[in-house]
């Protein structure tokens, strides 16, 4: 045991003893890699430190053993751990691996010391690589972006945009004024590619510095393929390099980007690699045939809309690293690399308004060249978490001088000792109070004096001007950490002027049909190679072959070769630039690549939100979502975002538009938080701009954010027990934040004047605006290449297309009625319990959800709105729908939601509505369930989540004011029908994070004491549901308002096909003698020192729990998920005295003795119902 606190005090000295216990566990189980990873050891790293050195002095000298503190001292415990967690087991291997070439080129006579990539863009020697090897996994994307600062430098190519396409992934990253821009994470493993940039955890994530680089699903092995109703998708599925394309030949069956790009004329019909791989170009064409019939169009047309939106996907990544970061894509300078990179990089240069793409020699092979080209790096990390006005310039040095000895001795120790041979850059990351995202600004020099620290903030407000479009000079700034990068200058030229390939095979001249799309058609096209090409331009199109690439050089550019043996291809003055008009007819194409488009922008609006809001509310737990709506309010485009607002963007909007729509000026902006004007609750603030072009209103960007407080009787607005919805706070009636592009002051004073917390309400707030200002700018973009007309169409087209799509995935359910009842312990007001029914309809291509026979509506203020059920309801029919179907107003059109007015789903003015998220959970666990009784193959059993949501209120020491508010809305997965249920995963309504503890404690006098799953809490089934968790906090302040909403004290979480139900929650003030146990739903006053235990349900089990696998079940008791006792009477399974292994014979005959005794239980219960 030991524990550190957020300040970095020693609240519980290290239990040396308990940990040499840990020692002998570790060598009995053989371990070859230990990471240490404490909690706030970033802050004081002295128990990590003592842990190491113990564990060192008993375990074997072969173990390795790494610290947070040492390797990575920064803020999040999660992020920190996973990241030591994948260097310790990566460390063996590497190290190995090292040592082992190091042997091998010692003994053919190479002495140089080896150098290996880092994902930040330099090389360390092996032996660094080899202890520390997270800071290489993304190595070889990060050579690549190296070798194109190294080129553009060389030859003066001014800013770049990079673009590395190959079989899989397309990835992209900019070079601006000579330097590329490094992230602090990643994620790797898991099934990262496949999951969204906005949403992490689809993979593990590495704290380490990273270059920018956004990659998406799109290569030539990217899949294409039709939706149920005729429409076109590709990726971000692969048949990869076997199979491989169809025109691979190998078995592939599917048609991909390669043979689309095959079929289109781009690549040889018979060879790549030079000749060395034979190519199917009829294969090709029949695999494109059979994917064309299924959409309608021909194999041309099929084929250029498979590389079209290929290109709309590579888009995304090219914007991720451009304009959501304030950079005007147009003004650089497209380079392009990898196999397919010149592929498409014509098409893209169009669309993003480039007019120079740049092709460097070798391209397929360019990040072997820009590994050649690196500098050998050194840096340090240390956390420096303090407020930036409070900030010393003798603090900055004591923290600087030993970093900067520790990388000046590593610079040294590779051969760059002198002062001229190396550069030492120094870096402060810094934000505003409460956001999670820094900006590294760089310190002119050490040591440092006082002048620099308000020099430093200045640029901090000037930098977020200009990535986020605001600033707020005012606001309180946090460092958070210092950075010292060390560099090896080499006395000569990274890279050769010149590179130029020997040996190859000289290309044919040749001619070849192309085809560019409709405007130009099939053009007879001269195929050359690189050497033919001279210093003078010559007109495209053309096709460009080399060994490792292509270059497609479409109508009106043209190429050329430079003094470095690059391929540059200029547009042509009077063509760059010119508008792409959405003409023609609707087609499965031009749909597709309208609606990446608008959700690109949407997904960026989030961006934009995550990066500079001040709550942990949003920042931590992303309550809120963005959206795109026509010009009469439909959506037809949704960003990444909670299941809950599905339905909410229309209602809140026409609640808008009713009263402010007949006066829309460009510049202004609506906002609204009135349930009963078509918002959510009142701590929901709907924002909505619109957007014209050529005068004429064509859409409204949408977005909603989780506001921390405002307001009302309670803080953090969530408390049950209101009675009426004046009591909740600010009720914002639908009006104008923003008019004509002007800040509505008074409406902004009196949000800031009626809140606890003024620094994270307007702070958000500011950052909800500058979202929307921001996505307005890509809008004008997106709308120069669609007049009003095409625009309207396409939005109106893509509605009915989804209507269609959702109408026929609807016809694949089985057609049925069920009902399904559930139940909320009490409504915080009175104890009687609420009761949830629904009536659920399939029949043909829709469905029906009718909620009569609900409760009425409650006193206390857990109601959910209409439109917020029809949202929650919506969601839990998403779930069993093609995940295909877009999120857009048709998805709405199948789908019916009825509830008579009154009831608890559909109360009556003015009933309290702050804490309807509960209500909403539990709608969606009874269409779930009601659907489980029309489908019981696909459906869960119950989630575990209790709806815990937990604000506490009160004031620093120093008396500033303090609100503390997190969410924990399922804290588990019931059993599936083939599988167990997830362990403290999100499931059905939210897609929430929780807050980390190091944030939580070192910006509120809070301390998490304990955060754990909880054992023998998941439902016993054949397949387990999830287990529930436990959060404790103990109070640091004085006093604090602690206001508490959850449930499931009363009606545990249900289990489906005989599985049983998960544990129930309990909460606890003071745990242990003389606790008091709480209700489910409460508002009180904790004193410094109380402590409060929120224990959240487990999740519905699945199935009979006599069935489930006894291994399963000792996997359990060894994880410490299930113990031993429980292991016997929930599952009939006997462990041995060790607790490891299954006792079979013991168990064999416990099991039949509990089946009797159910056999037995039941024919008692038939009989006395007869």
């Amino acid at each position: 045991a030991e524990r550190i606190g957020g300040q970095g005090e020693v609240i519980e000295p290290i239990d040396l003893d308990a940990l040499s216990a840990v020692a002998v566990r570790l060598s009995d189980l053989q371990i070859e890699a230990v990471a240490i990873c404490f909690l706030n050891a970033y802050v004081n790293p002295e128990h990590e430190i003592a842990a190491e050195r113990h564990l060192r002095a008993h375990l074997s000298a072969s173990v390795t053993i790494s610290t947070s503190g040492q390797l990575l001292p920064q803020i999040q415990e999660y992020e920190r751990t996973s990241t030591m967690v994948i260097n310790a087991y990566l460390r063996p291997i590497i190290e190995k691996y090292v040592q082992s070439l190091e042997d091998r080129l010692r003994r053919l006579g190479i002495t140089a010391p080896l150098m290996i990539m880092q994902s930040s863009g330099g090389i360390l020697p092996g032996r660094l690589a080899g202890e520390n090897p997270v800071y290489i996994i993304e190595s070889g994307p990060a050579a690549g972006v190296v070798g194109s600062q190294r080129l553009s430098a060389a030859h003066g190519l001014g800013d770049l945009m990079v673009l590395d396409v190959g079989g899989t992934t397309a990835k992209a990253s900019i070079i601006e004024n000579g330097q590329f821009a490094i992230m602090p994470e990643c994620e790797v493993g898991g099934d990262a590619l496949l999951g969204h940039r906005l949403m992490p955890g689809a993979g593990y994530p590495v704290q380490v510095p990273t270059i920018d680089i956004a990659e998406v699903g799109a290569g030539g092995g990217s899949i294409a393929s039709a939706t149920n109703a005729g429409g076109l998708q590709v990726g971000p599925h692969s048949a990869g390099a076997f199979p491989g394309p169809a025109c691979y030949g190998r078995g592939g069956e599917q048609a991909t980007l390669t043979d689309a790009n095959l079929v289109l004329g781009y690549l040889s019909r018979d060879r790549l690699v030079g000749g060395e791989m034979a190519l199917n170009a009829a294969r090709a064409e029949t695999v494109l045939a059979d994917l064309g019939r299924r959409v309608s169009l021909s194999v041309t047309d099929v084929a250029y809309g498979i590389h079209r939106i290929g290109n709309a996907t590579m888009m995304r990544a090219l914007s991720s690293v451009s304009s959501e970061r304030g950079q005007d894509p147009a003004r650089f300078t497209l380079l392009a690399m990898g196999g397919n990179g010149a592929v498409h990089a014509g098409d893209l240069a169009e669309t993003l308004g480039l007019s120079r793409i740049v092709v460097p020699p070798a391209a397929g092979l360019f990040s072997a060249l820009g590994l050649l080209s690196a500098d050998v790096e050194h840096q340090l990390v240390r956390a420096f978490y303090r407020p930036l006005a409070t900030v010393r310039a003798d603090e900055i040095n004591d923290a600087l001088q030993p970093m900067i000895e520790e990388v000046s001795s590593r610079l040294s120790a590779s051969g760059f000792a002198t002062a001229g041979s190396r550069r030492i850059d120094i870096l402060l990351e810094v934000k505003y109070a409460g956001q999670d995202s820094t900006i590294g600004l760089a310190l002119p020099g050490f040591p440092a004096d006082p002048a620099m620290i308000p020099a430093i903030a200045a640029a901090f407000d000037e930098e977020h001007l200009r990535q986020y479009g605001y600033s707020s000079p005012g606001e309180q700034k946090r460092a958070v950490a210092i950075k010292v990068v060390g560099r090896g200058l080499a006395d000569h030229p990274r890279l050769p002027d010149r590179i130029s390939r020997i040996r190859d095979d000289r290309l044919q001249p040749s001619r070849r049909e192309v085809y560019y799309g409709p405007e130009y058609g099939w053009l007879n096209t001269p195929v050359r190679a690189r050497e033919d090409l001279g210093a003078e331009p010559e007109e495209g199109p053309m096709i460009v072959e080399e060994y490792d690439t292509t270059a497609v050089v479409r109508p009106g550019w043209t190429a050329r070769r430079d003094g470095g043996n690059n391929i540059v291809l200029e547009r042509r003055g009077a063509e760059a630039g010119a508008p792409k008009l959405a003409a023609g007819a609707l087609t499965p194409v031009r749909r597709e690549l309208f609606q990446n488009a608008l959700v690109t922008v949407a997904d960026n609006m989030i961006v934009t939100v995550v990066r500079t809001s001040r709550s942990e509310v949003v920042k931590s737990s992303l309550d809120f979502s963005s959206a795109i709506c026509d010009a009469e309010g439909q959506i037809i485009a949704q960003g990444l975002a909670l299941p809950a607002h599905l339905g909410s963007m229309m209602p809140a909007l026409k609640g808008c538009l009713d009263r402010l729509g007949a006066d829309l000026r460009p510049g202004d902006i609506m906002a609204s938080n009135d349930p009963y004007a078509g918002a959510s609750h009142l701590n929901d603030i709907y924002m909505f701009k619109p957007v014209f072009s050529a005068g004429e209103r064509v859409a409204f960007l949408c977005l909603v954010v989780h506001h921390t407080d405002m307001g009302g009787r309670v803080p953090g607005g969530n408390a049950t027990d209101s009675s009426e919805i004046f009591q909740e706070g600010l009720r914002i009636p639908p009006s104008k934040i923003f008019v004509a592009g002007t800040p509505n002051t008074t409406l902004l004073n009196i949000i800031e004047a009626n809140v606890r917390v003024p620094d994270k309400v307007m702070g958000d707030l500011r950052a909800q605006l500058a979202s929307l200002n921001l996505a307005e700018a890509e809008m004008a973009k997106l709308l120069t290449e669609y007049d009003t007309a095409s625009f309207k169409a396409l939005a109106a087209d893509l509605i009915d297309y989804t209507e269609k799509l959702t109408r026929a995935t609807i016809r694949d359910l089985p057609d049925g009625v069920a009902e399904f009842t559930d139940w909320i312990d009490d409504d915080g007001v009175g104890s009687a319990p609420v009761k949830i029914h629904a009536r659920l309809t399939v029949a043909g291509d829709r469905v029906e959800v009718d909620f009569s026979g609900t409760s009425p509506q409650t006193t206390g203020a857990i109601n959910p709105n209409f439109w917020f059920t029809a949202s929650c309801t919506y969601a839990a029919i998403r779930s069993v729908i093609d995940p295909s179907v877009p999120n857009n107003a048709g998805l709405y059109r199948a789908i019916s939601v009825t509830a008579p007015e009154g009831c608890f789903v559909n109360p009556r003015f003015p009933a309290p509505v702050g804490a309807r998220g509960l209500a909403g959970y539990r709608i969606r666990h009874v269409v779930s369930g009601a659907l489980a009784m029309l489908m019981p193959e696909r459906m869960p059993a119950c989630p575990g989540g209790n709806e815990f949501g937990i604000v506490f209120a009160g004031r620093h020491a120093d008396n500033r004011p303090f609100l503390f508010l997190e969410f924990h809305n399922t804290t588990g997965v019931g059993g599936y029908p083939e599988r167990d249920g997830e362990d403290a995963g999100p499931w059905c309504l939210t897609n929430v994070a929780n807050v980390p503890v190091e944030v939580i404690e070192a910006e509120n006098p809070i301390r998490v004491e304990e955060y754990a799953l909880l054992p023998d809490t998941g439902g016993p089934g054949r397949h387990r549901g999830g287990l529930g968790i436990v959060r404790q906090y103990r109070l640091l302040a004085d006093e604090a308002t602690v206001q508490l909403r959850s449930d499931r004290q009363r009606h545990a979480p249900w289990g489906l096909a005989r599985g049983l139900p998960g544990a129930r929650s309990r909460s606890l003030l003071n745990p242990g003698p003389g606790e008091t146990v709480l209700p489910s739903k409460f508002l009180l006053t904790m004193r410094k020192g109380d402590v409060f235990r929120a224990e959240m349900p487990g999740s519905g089990g699945h199935g009979p729990a006599s069935e489930r696998d006894p291994e399963a079940v000792a996997d359990d008791v060894r994880s410490g998920k299930v113990s031993v006792q429980h292991a016997r009477s929930a599952y009939g399974i006997v462990m041995d005295a060790a607790g490891l292994a299954v006792d079979a014979a013991a168990t064999r005959r416990l099991r039949a003795e509990q089946i009797e005794a159910l056999h037995d239980a039941e024919a008692q219960l038939r009989r006395q119902s007869q």
